[in-house]
Order: C-alpha cells, then structure tokens, then sequence
C-alpha cells in the first residue's frame, strides 16, 4: 500500500483544524454551572498515641552482688 504523504497532511490539518471550533455553550457559561457544598476544615490539636499489647523483656541478665560487708548511708 503505497500513501502519499500530502493527502495525509491534509486528512491532519482538516482534523485540526475542526477541532478549532465554537466550543458548545454547555461547557463555557457560567449560568451553566450547578451548586455546590463546600466543606470547611476544623483547625485543632490533635495529640497522636499508640498503644501496642505485649510484653517486654531483656535479652541478658546481669547478677550485682557485693563484695565487702556493709551498708551504704548515702
């Protein structure tokens, strides 16, 4: 299929060119346009907490143990 390349030039500025138009009234009018709800924010502070379930222990343990006789007073 052999296509010349000036027919398909102008098959593109003829598509260009129609979409150039008058644009439709219902997309350009502000009469056209529907009310709408607008919801307003709440401005607070907010204090942010998380509370997990589990358990909590050491991976070793150390043992104290004294090495002369006596108590401490301070």
């Amino acid at each position: 299929m052999n296509l010349h390349p000036i027919p398909l030039l102008l098959l593109a500025l003829a598509t260009a060119l129609a979409g150039c138009g008058k644009r439709s009234s219902a997309s350009g009018d502000s009469e056209a346009t529907l009310p709408i709800q607008v919801a307003h924010p709440m401005v607070k502070d907010v204090v942010l907490t998380r509370q997990y379930p589990g358990y909590l222990s050491a991976d070793a343990a150390v043992e104290v143990m004294c090495r002369v006789n006596g108590q401490l007073t301070q």
